[in-house]
């Protein structure tokens, strides 16, 4: 595949941020709820808002399908930003009442009040039209906006309750009753904020109704801007008045929760979807997410867009090699692949330091010389008066985040940027990140030879990352020093210490007790696997580390993994298994399934619903109903054979560039061919329980 497209994420599709838990209590508040009831889904643009609305939409409409009347609903999508396309804003807004109120009617078998209502409201929004929207912003003339609310054949108030009535009669109709109607309002904040504003205004006034839930997809900062022509600057004075305006239209207001997405996944199979990396490497989810949140943060339309950025240098690198390489060689290295990542991070947030690394790759050895060159110490005269107080207080004392030199060189060069001075401390995190998690003290304990193969790496991923020019900005904060800094935990213990601090989950013992079941068995033979903080790790063929996740490996590479969720089950996870044929298996009772989402065929149109997923991949959850199923003599077997597998170097293993090599074919081929029938095949044998295969093991 070449590119990511930037679109939602379709009701059916796999939620890759790991937000099921948001997700669910949203709609099961919209199920539950009182009404009126209006919910305000916030955040950044690009930050999932229409992604979890249609996540809501396909969870409720799935409960209409299967569920009696108590639970049918009428549901409404409203594009505000396509609607106000060519329009005036006035013109707009009747479009977007027009859609509910029509689309209202739609579902009323009666009819009866259609033509009335139409009039009616043909009436009032021609008012609205007259007055340009300033009934909502309070700054219509007395007089006329006192006729519009009283007047009595085209009043706001009666249209209100012509709905209202229209509501009541589609709820309780005989044929096809509904439970609620909900309408969803997207993209507000595409339109112009004073609009947006008009629009929440009058969609409360006139859709204050019994039955209804109103679902709006707008950031606060989206309505502070629109009513700064009635308020002013927001200041610390006036900040109670934006605020009263957006409690009075929003009842629940729910931000997206940018801070608990699983950017790791979500990176990895974006990665794969572009083919980024030769099939038998693992690239560490952990590193690649820690190099985004401190550089382009965690908006996933900025991540698609880094992605899509890797996929252009990718190509062009292939055509720049030439017949001298290959670029899957060259990205088949996990190191290099993780620091052109870790460089196309930089070069879109931070361009200026990616050209200073350019001139100077060897970051660790910057001094004030190296800084002069650049800022011609503009940093120590004005207007910089304070620059001596804030240089002092970053690099002198015990516990300052400016200790080195090539950091204190870092503060000086970035002192003279107001942008680069804010972000300095992301800055620094990323390029110790970069110095000290790529090439490990532990795979590497020779400094010099370390720095030489850092620095061999780094050229080699500038040379590749140069062909393409990239400009963003980033919001993210940095935390306190500490803070969400990788590193891998020194043993079980820590692990779970670390996980209390960092997740607020502390498990009860039956999850310990699992996970201690799993590692005991690693750890005795014929595994005699070792923690990878002990210095007899060097020489063992079998490694745990202890991360976000724990992780085997076997000669280095991942062959097994151990989570848990937010309702302490641990899922085990291992690499399928070539003497199955790679099928999911059940051992004894116990249940494997894919790991990630699956692929629907429509044989009809060649639509493909869902997404590869980690199809080398099957996952075990081990929860409190089935704990007794699960047995020491399951992880031996699968260890095994996944050992097996690694000896043989992933040989015949439908890996994600395999599954997206049979669904171009099913795309593309015509349906009487062979390749379009063994494509179909494959991909249904894959991801269907026919290739599933059940053993039994003492």
């Amino acid at each position: 595949m070449v590119g990511i497209v930037d679109k939602a994420l379709p009701g059916d599709g796999k939620e890759s941020l790991n937000i099921g838990s948001h997700i669910s209590a949203l709609t099961s508040f919209v199920r539950d709820t009182s009404t009126p009831m209006t919910i305000g889904i916030q955040g950044d643009w690009g930050s999932g808002k229409t992604s979890l609305c249609n996540q809501i939409y396909t969870q409720l409409e799935k409960a209409t399908l299967d569920s009696d009347d108590d639970e049918n609903y009428k549901q409404i999508w409203v594009n505000a930003w396509e609607h106000s396309l060519l329009c005036s804003p006035e013109e707009s807004l009747i479009k977007i009442i027009n859609q509910i109120i029509e689309e209202l009617i739609e579902a009323d078998a009666s009819k009866t009040k259609a033509e009335s209502l139409k009039r009616n409201v043909k009436n009032v929004l021609h008012g609205a039209m007259r007055i340009g929207g300033a009934v909502a912003l309070g700054t219509a003339g007395k007089d006329l906006a006192e006729g519009m609310i009283d007047d009595a054949s085209s009043s706001i108030a009666k249209l209100r309750k012509d709905l209202s009535d229209l509501a009541n009669e589609i709820r309780h109709a005989e044929t096809n009753p509904y439970s609620k109607i909900i309408v969803y309002v997207d993209d507000l904040d595409r339109i112009v904020p004073e609009n947006a504003v008009q629009v929440l205004e009058l969609l409360k006034n006139i859709f204050d109704i019994d039955g209804c839930v109103f679902i709006l997809a707008i950031d606060y900062s989206v309505v502070v801007k629109g009513l700064e022509s009635k308020f002013g600057k927001k200041t610390d004075a006036n900040d109670w008045e934006f605020r009263a305006f957006f409690d009075k239209i929003i009842q629940l207001p729910f931000r997206m929760p940018t801070s608990d997405y699983d950017l790791g996944d979500y990176i990895i199979e974006l990665l794969k979807q572009i083919d980024y990396t030769s099939n038998d490497i693992q690239l560490d989810d952990d590193l690649l997410e820690e190099f985004v949140k401190v550089s382009i943060g965690t908006n996933p339309r900025s991540i698609k867009r880094l992605i899509n950025s890797l996929c252009l240098i990718k190509i062009l690198t292939d055509e720049n090699l030439g017949d001298e390489g290959d670029v899957d060689e060259l990205l088949g290295d996990e190191n290099q692949a993780t620091v052109m990542f870790g460089l196309v991070c930089l070069q879109v947030a931070f361009p200026d330091i990616y050209d200073l690394l350019s001139t100077y790759p060897d970051f660790w050895n910057w001094n004030e010389l190296t800084a002069a060159k650049v800022t011609h110490k503009k940093e120590e005269k004005s207007p910089n008066e304070n620059f001596q107080e804030d240089y002092k207080n970053a690099t002198e004392g015990d516990d300052v985040d400016f200790d080195e030199e090539w950091e204190k060189a870092l503060f000086r060069i970035c002192y003279i940027n107001p942008k680069y001075q804010a972000k300095v401390n992301l800055i620094s995190r990323f390029m110790s990140t970069l110095l000290e998690e790529v090439v490990t003290e532990e795979d590497c304990p020779d400094k010099a030879e370390r720095m030489a193969k850092l620095l061999k790496l780094i050229e080699q991923g500038l040379m590749q990352t140069s062909v393409t020019s990239v400009s963003a900005d980033t919001s993210t904060i940095r935390p306190k020093k500490g803070e969400n800094k990788r590193f891998k935990e020194q043993g079980i213990e820590d692990w779970y210490d670390r996980k209390a601090q960092r997740d607020k989950i502390i498990l009860p013992q039956w999850s310990k007790d699992i996970i201690a079941s799993i590692l005991d068995t690693c750890k005795a033979q014929p595994f005699n696997a070792v923690d990878s903080s002990e210095s007899s790790s060097d020489d063992a063929l079998y490694t745990i580390d202890y991360a976000t996740r724990i992780t085997l490996n076997y000669k280095k590479r991942k062959i097994a993994e151990i989570e848990v969720d937010k309702k302490n089950n641990v899922k085990f996870s291992v690499l399928r298994a070539a003497k199955y044929n790679f099928a999911i298996l059940t051992v004894n009772d116990f249940e494997f399934e894919i790991k990630g989402a699956k692929i629907e065929l429509d044989h009809d149109t060649k639509e493909i619903k869902g997404s590869a997923g980690y199809p080398e991949w099957m996952r075990g959850e081990i929860n409190l109903a089935n704990k007794t199923t699960f047995t020491p003599n399951i992880v031996s077997l699968t260890l095994k054979e996944a050992s097996i597998l690694r000896d043989n170097n992933f040989e015949n293993q439908p890996n994600a560039k395999l599954i997206n090599e049979n669904v171009a074919a099913f795309k593309k081929r015509q349906r009487n061919s062979k390749a379009w029938q063994d494509s179909v095949k494959f991909i249904e044998n894959h991801y269907s329980d026919k290739n599933r295969k059940k053993i039994s093991i003492k």
